[in-house]
């Protein structure tokens, strides 16, 4: 059996030359068209999109899909203007703080911001909230913004809409600011952080189906980024733990956005064609939310007829 390295090294290269022959801004094929393309399991193709979208080679738009991104990452924007500033030590003001979130109201990014300005205001520090809308070209705005007013430390929820350039971040960290990411990790970039565990979520969520008789899960997440990965990875080990066959056609990564229409087109006719699940891993609640809907169309009671998490 081949060791994970060589695969994933063995799966960049192909994807690489399959870029080659593209154009910038083209679209990737969708997962399962691009796996039987290359030959590559789905597993190894998402370690290795990954990868080639943290080097610059793909760029991920939240909902969209994965493009082709030849023009390069040294030729961001914001990477140029970080390169220009210069600072010492003594710019940054040790009693200001700032953390960004994709949101400053919504999902439990208010939680972590009380949490924040609660530690903060213990030590005397103050703390500036800054939402990027889940967008990284905010995201690279608000970072430059608070580099030039000096703040000490900076606290990120990263964005996951957008072109990600790791060699933004590594050139922040320069600057001398402090860097903690936060829920998520920033992709490509290794940095201090606290995170979610993901895999254990995707494993437990998924267990809890098994526990109550279901044998025909299937898992839907839009878009894909680390942590719909990792909760992914969870659900596939789940399903082996438990001696459960993963049906192929019942995973549906990437593949739509939160648009009702659209989902509505991936969701009936995946039941039209492989039968319907006796149990949903839904990747948040607002997907969740869709489900319930397609499955109210089939005349289904979520829940009953199909247990949805």
């Amino acid at each position: 059996m081949e060791r994970n390295g060589y695969k994933y090294q063995d799966a960049g290269e192909r994807l690489k030359k399959l870029i080659e022959t593209m154009d910038d801004g083209d679209k990737l094929p969708n997962r399962k068209i691009l796996s039987e393309q290359l030959g590559i399991a789905r597993t190894t193709l998402e370690h290795s999109i990954a990868e080639l979208i943290a080097s610059g080679y793909l760029s991920s738009r939240g909902g969209s899909g994965t493009y082709v991104r030849k023009a390069g990452i040294e030729e961001n924007a914001g990477l140029q203007e970080l390169n220009a500033l210069k600072f010492s030590t003594s710019h940054f003001n040790k009693k200001t703080w700032a953390i960004l979130c994709s949101s400053i109201l919504g999902d439990i990014y208010p939680y972590i911001i009380r949490a924040v300005q609660d530690v903060a205001a213990r030590h005397g520090i103050n703390v500036i909230v800054c939402s990027t809308d889940n967008d990284t070209a905010n995201e690279q705005s608000c970072l430059i913004k608070l580099v030039r007013d000096g703040v000490s430390g900076i606290i990120i929820i990263p964005a996951t809409h957008g072109d990600i350039n790791p060699l933004f971040y590594r050139r922040l960290q320069k600057t001398g600011v402090k860097l903690i990411s936060c829920y998520r990790p920033l992709v490509g970039f290794l940095t201090p952080g606290v995170y979610c565990n993901s895999f254990e979520s995707g494993y437990v969520a998924t267990k809890f189906l098994l526990d109550r008789g279901c044998k025909k899960i299937a898992y839907f997440s839009a878009p894909i980024y680390q942590t719909a990965y990792d909760r992914y990875q969870g659900f596939m080990m789940a399903l082996a733990s438990s001696g459960v066959a993963q049906d192929s056609h019942a995973v549906f990564m990437d593949s739509f956005t939160y648009d009702l229409a659209q989902c509505y087109r991936t969701i009936l006719p995946s039941f039209d064609q492989y039968g319907i699940p006796d149990g949903i891993f839904a990747f948040n609640d607002r997907l969740a939310q869709l489900v319930y809907q397609a499955l109210e169309i089939r005349h289904l009671r979520p829940g009953r007829d199909v247990k949805v998490i």
